[in-house]
């Protein structure tokens, strides 16, 4: 256990030394306000294989049990992102989002997330950029397995990202992941996994494909 923890915390930075896409880093707390309304508060880092920490971003959300099967929830990001100039851009992000789940037998269970977000920025007249908006929907199919004995849970899922724009809304871009969490302590929760990151529609140039290595810790109160 003491060396897992150790593997998980370093390995961004091993990762972001030898990799030629990025890691993604996410330290998380979550606990239950009620018996229904449920808190989270995470810190999320993603490493480039050049340029160091590309992107820095705390988050928090509340997600409330409509029923076993919905679960909504809303969620305020604040996003720190190196621009081409070498400076980090500040941007805000609100996310609404509608969960919904399916447990197929005691060890499989689906879920299927619709995430609407609307991120923007603002600027001084003096910083020579222009206000900016995007809004986005999200539609990520996730199936979740539970081997049994063992402290592997495995999961694959993919998402699909359609950007709405003014008379050129688009399908801009597709995730396929797959990974694990490992089931050791009820309390903390830790998991690693890859995700297939590919640009759609992209008119400026050839579509990017990005490859990103995952880690995440996160501890229920």
């Amino acid at each position: 256990m003491r060396y897992l923890l150790l593997f998980i915390v370093f390995l961004p930075v091993l990762g972001f030394s030898q990799s030629t896409g990025q890691v993604w880093s996410e330290i998380g707390l979550k606990g239950d306000l009620t018996k229904k309304l449920d808190w989270s508060v995470e810190v999320n880092t993603r490493f480039g294989s050049a340029m160091g920490v590309e992107s820095f971003f705390p988050q928090v959300g509340l997600k409330y049990k409509v029923a076993k099967w919905f679960r909504p929830s809303i969620n305020y990001r604040f996003i720190l992102d190196l621009d081409r100039y070498g400076n980090y851009a500040p941007a805000n992000r609100f996310m609404l989002n509608a969960s919904f789940e399916k447990d197929f037998n005691k060890r499989l269970a689906g879920e299927f997330r619709i995430r609407y977000q609307n991120e923007f920025s603002r600027w001084s007249s003096n910083s020579g950029y222009e206000q900016s908006m995007k809004q986005i929907v999200r539609f990520k199919p996730e199936l979740v397995y539970d081997i049994k004995k063992s402290i592997f849970k495995p999961y694959i899922n993919s998402e699909l990202f359609y950007t709405l724009e003014p008379y050129n809304s688009h399908f801009s871009k597709l995730r396929i992941g797959v990974g694990t969490d490992f089931e050791i302590d009820d309390p903390l929760s830790i998991g690693v996994g890859y995700i297939y990151d590919k640009e759609l529609n992209n008119t400026k140039g050839l579509p990017s494909i990005r490859h990103v290595f995952t880690t995440s810790i996160k501890y229920k109160f």
